[in-house]
């Protein structure tokens, strides 16, 4: 008598069972490589952002305080000019904020644009005694902003100019109010299309800075008074 086993169907899959799930496979890793590369891409953006973000704060930091203690270089009847030059887009004067090495001395100092960024330019006064020496040039010149005017200069580039984008720098200007001006409160805004004359810059109050990036949505600005009697 003979005995027959039952008869087991074959284990596996069949071939299109295997490309079923080799296509299927296929999309899955497709769809995660896609939210993976967007993810990345989100990701590099604000990490950017963010960098430019802090480097536009840090800039402003360091401006803003250049700008507030803006004040005549050397006491006096007659003093020379605190504010040298003050443009639209770039001021030259002298400030006592600590620019340089040597605290409480008056180093003169540019803030305009170039091509590496918004930079900020120092120049150290001549000593005598541990006196700053100012008579006229060079200490009074104005410096053209640009790459090649900033000899003798100690540079800082504040907002740089990277990844293709062109930080810009711009002033705005108050002065005081006078009786001239009519009735009112406040000050008054000065809108040049060139510098400030001589009389305009003796009267300044205060000054708004204002840094903008193409790589931010809206530009960074602060107001600056100016604390010290620049009219001694």
């Amino acid at each position: 008598m003979s005995v027959t086993s039952p008869r087991r169907s074959d284990a596996g899959f069949t071939l299109i069972e295997i490309i079923i799930a080799i296509s299927l496979f296929g999309i899955l890793m497709a769809l995660v490589s896609v939210l993976m590369i967007n993810g990345l891409r989100t990701m590099r953006v604000a990490t950017t952002a963010n960098t430019v973000q802090a480097q536009q704060q840090n800039a402003m930091l360091a401006m803003t305080r250049q700008v507030k203690y803006i004040d005549n270089p050397t006491s006096g009847t007659n003093p020379p000019a605190a504010i040298l030059q003050a443009t639209p887009t770039s001021m030259v004067f002298y400030s006592l904020s600590g620019s340089g090495n040597v605290d409480r001395l008056p180093y003169k100092v540019m803030m305009c644009t170039t091509t590496r960024g918004v930079e900020s330019f120092t120049w150290a006064p001549a000593l005598t005694n541990g006196a700053a020496v100012l008579n006229a040039s060079p200490n009074m010149t104005v410096p053209t902003c640009d790459d090649t005017g900033a000899t003798g200069a100690t540079r800082r580039i504040l907002l740089p100019n990277d990844n293709d984008t062109a930080p810009s720098l711009a002033f705005t200007y108050w002065r005081a109010r006078t009786a001239a001006d009519g009735a009112g409160t406040g000050d008054i805004q000065l809108i040049p299309s060139g510098a400030l004359t001589t009389a305009q810059i003796a009267t300044l109050t205060k000054v708004k800075i204002r840094l903008s990036d193409p790589a931010l949505g809206s530009p960074l600005e602060q107001t600056v008074v100016l604390v010290n009697d620049r009219t001694k």
